[in-house]
């Protein structure tokens, strides 16, 4: 499937991931054994050993134990660690790499599945913990979209549709001047009237676009290849592009609308701004919790 486009921005309600800021993710990711952050992959964060146990630190270890005592996660289904197990088992493209990543690691299917069972505890437990600390209010929402109001503007965004034949940078030259041929022969197809739909569901190489008509539906500037832009740029509305090179292959592009520039309101606004709030006081809140337990370790030995 060729990503060549984000069709919109993405929000943050839904995601997967409990705690945002790095330091609270290698926290989880060390609790369970693996390793720093490293990325998000598909909402999921993902550390450098996520199939083996590493060496945590003591305070995170200290902070984990009393997490995993604490009253608070009841007790954890089979189904949540199913699911948990199957987004794991996902990172890695099929089951033949798992498998070997077990292998490798020493790790058994049912004692990893122990140990994500332990997270999921760890996880809650820590959520419940904190959940008092995260509620933002209206003012402080208000506060934040007065005092930063270029952070909330919507660039200009295209809709457009395309005919897509894949030939990337490097590619040989014979294969290179194959794929232009083709593209000019199915732009000459829709110059002698030939439906764009019915001709990207035929020929286009997008899998991901191209039964449904090619359309890319609306994306900024921002987040496409400059190339396509600059082919954007050049059309009216309903108006078909000639084959465009890009570093991914040849496009042929129908512009069906531009929406300019344009301010959120409060109101559109107001969910990302409390979100990012939360998120904020949670990175907080995590903090805290973890400076209080390490120094009632320190009490404890005197």
């Amino acid at each position: 499937m060729m990503l060549l486009l984000v069709a919109a921005t993405a929000g943050w309600a839904g995601s997967e991931i409990l705690y945002r800021s790095t330091w609270s993710r290698d926290v989880i990711g060390s609790v369970l054994g693996r390793g720093k952050f490293v990325a998000v992959v598909r909402g999921r964060a993902i550390h450098e050993r996520d199939l083996s146990r590493g060496d945590a630190t003591a305070e995170t270890m200290m902070l984990a134990d009393a997490l995993r005592r604490s009253e608070g996660a009841g007790e954890i289904s089979k189904e949540e660690v199913a699911r948990e197990f199957d987004l794991l088992r996902w990172q890695f493209g099929d089951d033949e790499r798992f498998a070997a990543a077990l292998a490798a690691s020493g790790t058994t299917e049912a004692s990893l599945r122990t140990l994500l069972a332990d997270y999921l505890v760890v996880r809650r437990n820590l959520e419940t913990s904190i959940a008092p600390k995260l509620s933002v209010t209206d003012e402080e929402c208000r506060k934040v979209y007065g005092e930063t109001p270029q952070r909330f503007v919507l660039p200009r965004r295209f809709r457009a549709s395309h005919i897509f034949v894949a030939a990337p940078d490097g590619s040989p030259n014979e294969l290179m001047l194959e794929k232009r041929r083709l593209a000019q022969g199915l732009s000459i197809r829709l110059l002698a009237a030939e439906d764009f739909a019915a001709l990207a569901a035929e020929a286009s190489e997008d899998e991901a676009t191209k039964l449904n008509g090619g359309d890319l539906n609306y994306f900024s500037d921002r987040r496409a290849l400059p190339d396509f832009i600059l082919a954007l740029e050049k059309l009216a509305v309903d108006q078909t592009s000639s084959p465009v090179r890009s570093r991914l292959g040849f496009h042929i592009v129908r512009l069906t609308e531009v929406l300019p520039e344009s301010a959120l309101s409060f109101d559109e606004a107001r969910g990302e701004i409390a979100a990012e709030l939360a998120n904020q006081k949670r990175a907080t809140a995590v903090e805290e919790l973890r400076a209080r337990m390490k120094s009632s370790s320190l009490a404890a030995r005197h």
